[in-house]
């Protein structure tokens, strides 16, 4: 994955030589589908900036998953990009997307796990955890920072990764029951099948740039 960066640089400075018009340092804040948050862009020449950014969500969404309600804690997210202007203040991105674990509490009550009804004491606190690898990420936007004071630019891309790994886990009397156990590994499975459509992370960002 990460072969796709330098090979980037490599062909934008085959295309644009550097300059010192091109060249400087923006600071963003960025709002979309990532959650809020900042980045730093470095303008090598008027055709090549490197971009860093961090985003989190400042809120815990409420989701169904397999029908069970959950309360999920969203990760941050990591963006390491390479923008390419072939053309004005279009520019084509690539790099990576990096988003850590996805934690999430199931609502307290009775729940029905792999099939089977257990009540909020068998149960007890159930807790899950989505794990994901590193994205490719690709893209396409609109506005340069670099040499403005004040700019406002539009990202629209996706992160594309394998299949997310979810685990389960109970604190209830049932916890160590054996029935109980298979039927839990039945839910991850269940579960897993529900969210493979989260290895496709579509972005959307809007931001807002301070440049030097």
């Amino acid at each position: 994955m990460n072969k796709l960066l330098p090979f980037l640089v490599v062909a934008a400075l085959l295309a644009s030589p550097l300059s010192a018009q091109g060249q400087g340092i923006a600071v963003t804040g960025q709002a979309g589908t990532l959650g809020v948050g900042g980045g730093v862009v470095l303008g090598l020449s008027n055709r090549l900036h490197i971009r860093g950014t961090v985003d989190f969500f400042p809120y815990e969404p409420v989701v169904d998953i397999s029908d069970i309600t959950f309360t999920v804690e969203p990760p941050r997210s990591v963006r390491l990009l390479v923008d390419l202007y072939p053309v004005g203040s279009i520019r084509l991105t690539g790099g990576v997307l990096i988003q850590g674990d996805v934690n999430v509490t199931g609502d307290p009550g009775p729940q029905e796990i792999g099939g089977t009804m257990y009540t909020s004491a068998e149960v007890g606190t159930l807790t899950g955890n989505m794990s994901f690898d590193t994205a490719l990420y690709g893209g396409i936007g609109f506005g340069n920072p670099i040499g403005k004071s004040l700019g406002i630019s539009l990202d629209l891309g996706i992160g594309v990764r394998s299949e997310p790994v979810v685990t389960l886990d109970a604190t209830g009397t049932a916890a160590n029951d054996q029935t109980f156990r298979m039927n839990l590994i039945q839910e991850q499975s269940d579960i897993q099948d529900d969210v493979e459509l989260l290895r496709y992370y579509p972005v959307i960002s809007l931001a807002i740039s301070i440049g030097f």
